[in-house]
């Protein structure tokens, strides 16, 4: 029985972990038995109100309210309980023995404020902790940050969820979505797995069916209900009626349009989804034990026949150990195994069931393929890299926008001098080098270094793809062919990693105005006949630090004559002083603190000034964006032909400023949205 409708999920689910890393720092997991949690606590407590106060100071408002504080409410999973004082540290300890990252619930109207106060204090003493770093995570509603406590000589991962908030905090969904109960957590298990189970629960309303797409019917195997933490339960589909206003029935089964998510309207109160799933309102609190994973089995053994409880197990085995079941652990497969398991075995033995052979194949199937620092990882001497950030000048968060035009204003006269940049290349993110032994290795922008040929194409396959991702896979080994075998991989010295983008020309579209490989379409003569190679720069693959040669590297490629059909290009672009004082100056005379109050306002009666104030803040963005990529000053754009992405302007010690052409704008514009593009 496949079930793909319903075991993909598109939206990953939060899990704790407390292993982020950040540059040379990595986030340690609380050991209470080494630690006294009567000890961590009150230190924790201490840098949390003091994050609270100096955000306070920054913004006059808090991060949070101080009934929030001290009702500890705005803390989320197992940190709402590891704070509380009112459970017993014995008590505590003995259910869980160590702690990884403390969750806590922000505001998301908040997020540009967030932002802003933690790149400003990245460095700086708070209280007790030093703030190491930050970063958002894959799903962009939560910043993960990183502390460094003296004593106890530790350093935690506090997680900063974006999450909606009423009047009194955080939403009852938002607490709901991101609990972790109490007796779940005494039984051993974590919070994430009652959002499992909530998921797997819409299987009672599995059925077969009939979907009417544009030109036929489509059958499928599919629930009525959808679950996603973002937003609660929803019904996918509505009946198509027949001229007499019935349901629609062809060869016995009922016909159904789907209904898009973003149409779709989400129940998220206990009534409302226990509702969902059983088919008729709960009766005497039943609805209470929708908030937790032993509750929720209760309610199964209360309302499900055999027949739908196998049908909840498949569904959370699946979620657990699918194709597309999340690790929660990065580079930790014994300790996601453990904790899946705990749950797993909780269920069997609430709903009295026994597990086959199928799930033991699924969780073989599973860590087999479990990332080891990467996709692909198939070797720790050489550091997976990490996605580097850019900001997006156009897309600049208003405050952020404003700090940095002041900056330039008052630092450097409003000038742009001398500034590297480089030109932005639309094609694929990679990696290329040897190892200190000298072996060579290659690396897409999602699998770690990989060491032997045919790696990506027995990786899909044992993913079960086919098709088009299949293709994929085989051209990245196609790639990774003509990158380890050539003369240019030879010359590197030991213990390189290449970061560059690679335009390889079998998977291009052909166009009018030449290749696509994305969005852009390059010049064919300009490019290799083959494959084009685009580095950037190059780390020391052992430590990822950044190689003290590193320019050196990149001119010995550059200088590499076209060998194979591989062509090396220059992204570097020669630049001279660029004035940019009357792009900014208007807005400048404006900015004081009366103009930040109202552009940061959540007052219904500031919203229409706050509006046209955004919309002035976005005027200057986009001016200046333009003003700075025509500027004649800037030499080299079109080295790969007239269709041009953007360029990315480089600063110390903080991200890269990329700016987009409009063209390019209008291009993404009609990929999203073909209905609507203008001619």
């Amino acid at each position: 029985m496949l079930l793909r409708e319903f075991f993909f999920n598109p939206t990953p689910v939060i899990v704790e972990g407390g292993n982020v890393q950040i540059g040379p720092h990595s986030a340690e997991r609380i050991n209470l038995v080494k630690i006294p949690r009567a000890k961590i606590v009150p230190i924790i407590d201490e840098l949390l109100h003091a994050v609270n106060n100096s955000f306070n100071t920054k913004f006059k408002t808090p991060l949070w309210s101080p009934q929030l504080l001290q009702k500890k409410e705005f803390l989320s999973g197992s940190a709402f309980h590891f704070l509380n004082p009112a459970i017993p540290d014995e008590k505590f300890v003995k259910h869980k023995p160590s702690v990884g990252d403390i969750d806590t619930m922000v505001d998301e109207k908040k997020r540009e404020q967030v932002e802003l106060f933690l790149k400003s204090n990245t460095g700086k003493q708070f209280g007790p902790a030093k703030l190491l770093g930050f970063k958002p995570n894959p799903g962009g509603d939560q910043f993960i940050t990183l502390w460094e406590f003296m004593d106890p000589p530790i350093k935690i991962q506090i997680d900063l969820e974006l999450v909606p908030y009423n009047d009194l905090g955080p939403t009852d969904w938002s607490k709901f979505s991101h609990s972790s109960d109490w007796a779940d957590l005494e039984a051993g298990v974590k919070g994430v797995f009652h959002k499992y189970l909530l998921r797997a629960f819409t299987t009672n309303t599995l059925k077969d069916r009939l979907v009417q797409m544009k030109t036929k019917l489509k059958p499928v195997k599919s629930t009525d209900v959808a679950f996603a933490v973002t937003g609660g339960m929803r019904q996918k589909y509505e009946p198509v009626l027949d001229d007499n206003g019935q349901q629609k029935v062809v060869d016995g089964l009922p016909v159904f349009k789907e209904i898009p998510a973003k149409d779709s309207t989400y129940i998220n109160s206990p009534e409302g989804m226990f509702e969902l799933i059983f088919g008729k309102p709960p009766v005497g609190g039943e609805e209470k034990l929708m908030g937790s994973f032993m509750g929720g089995l209760q309610l199964a053994n209360k309302h499900l026949d055999a027949a739908h409880k196998k049908l909840l197990l498949d569904g959370f085995v699946n979620t657990l150990f699918g194709q597309t079941a999340q690790e929660l652990y990065k580079n930790d497969p014994e300790s996601d195994k453990a904790e899946k398991e705990v749950a797993l075995n909780t269920m069997l033995k609430a709903l009295g069931m026994k597990p086959d052979a199928s799930i033991e194949q699924m969780k073989n199937n599973f860590y087999a393929n479990y990332k080891q620092g990467g996709e692909l990882d198939e070797d720790g001497e050489v550091v997976s890299s990490q996605r580097s950030g850019i900001s997006h000048l156009q897309k600049m968060k208003d405050l952020e926008f404003i700090e940095l035009i002041k900056k330039i204003k008052n630092e450097y006269k409003g000038k742009l001098g001398n500034v590297k940049m480089t030109l932005k290349v639309d094609g694929l993110g990679a990696r290329f080098g040897k190892d200190a032994n000298g072996r060579p290795f290659f690396e897409s922008s999602r699998s770690g270094p990989i060491f032997t040929a045919g790696s990506f194409t027995s990786h899909a396959r044992s993913r079960g793809f086919e098709g088009e991702k299949l293709e994929r896979a085989e051209k990245y080994d196609e790639i990774y062919n003509l990158i380890i075998n050539s003369d240019f991989m030879k010359k590197l010295p030991n213990d390189i990693k290449v970061h560059c983008e690679v335009l390889y020309n079998p998977m291009a579209e052909e166009t009018e105005n030449g290749l696509k490989f994305v969005t852009v379409s390059y010049d064919r003569n300009q490019l290799g006949k083959v494959m084009t190679i685009v580095p950037f720069y190059a780390e020391v693959a052992s430590t990822g630090q950044r190689y003290s040669k590193s320019e050196q590297v990149k001119d010995m490629l550059i200088n590499v004559k076209e060998e194979n059909g591989i062509k090396f290009v220059d992204d570097r672009l020669a630049a001279g002083e660029i004035d940019i004082t009357g792009e900014i100056d208007p807005l400048l005379t404006l900015v004081n603190d009366q103009f930040i109050a109202k552009l940061t306002s959540r007052t219904r009666a500031d919203a229409e000034e706050k509006s046209q104030l955004k919309a002035l803040v976005q005027s200057v963005k986009d001016n200046l964006a333009d003003y700075i990529f025509r500027h004649p000053s800037i030499a080299g754009k079109e080295k790969l032909g007239k269709d041009i992405e953007g360029i990315i302007l480089h600063r110390d010690k903080e991200a890269p400023l990329k700016i987009t052409t409009p063209d390019f704008k209008q291009a993404i514009a009609a990929k999203r949205n073909p209905n609507n593009v203008v001619k």
